[in-house]
């Protein structure tokens, strides 16, 4: 079961609570197998010398960005540990979307914007919660792939052509 992370490895992401959640889903998922993809990768240099990250994780960095569709091809589970005080929105969350993903993320507002019924919420914003997240969709087949295919779909809201439309509206109602 591939688990996959696209992105920058700096704190605001909240990369660290991924990777401190990995020991914890590996101990309880022995298929579990973790692709940290992104950079810069001196911002986790303590992790992949680690035993876990030597047997459980592949760590690719730099992530290119043409190599991106192969590896979620690939991916199973998409997570987004970043939390909400970074009031960012997310280009790896529509990604994971556009790949029919299942989502862990935590419960934010611009999460269930995007997502709603898609994605599986962590409780808390600490690494047991998004470890708890993880293993939740990979306990459940059907789970999965119910909230990949509902997310599927929710990306098609996102694309370039419906916002078009919108800002074409906008700007009509502006002119009359």
């Amino acid at each position: 079961m591939l688990v996959i992370y696209t992105g920058a490895f700096i704190p605001n992401k909240g990369i660290r609570l991924l990777l401190d959640a990995i020991p914890l889903v590996c101990e309880r998922y022995p298929e579990a197998h973790f692709v940290i993809a992104g950079f810069p990768l001196d911002q986790i240099a303590e992790y992949p010398g680690q035993d876990i990250f030597k047997t459980r994780a592949t760590i690719i960095s730099p992530l290119s960005y043409f190599e991106l569709s192969k590896i979620l091809r690939m991916s199973d589970i998409g997570v987004d540990p970043k939390e909400s005080s970074t009031r960012q929105a997310s280009g790896k969350m529509l990604q994971y979307m556009g790949a029919g993903l299942p989502i862990v993320c935590f419960d934010t507002q611009n999460n269930r914007e995007y997502l709603g019924d898609g994605g599986t919420y962590a409780r808390e914003a600490i690494p047991k919660g998004l470890a708890d997240a993880i293993g939740e969709l990979m306990a459940s087949v059907s789970m999965r792939e119910e909230k990949g295919a509902l997310n599927r779909k929710r990306a098609a809201m996102f694309s370039w052509e419906k916002s078009a439309e919108m800002l074409e509206k906008i700007y009509s109602s502006l002119i009359e």
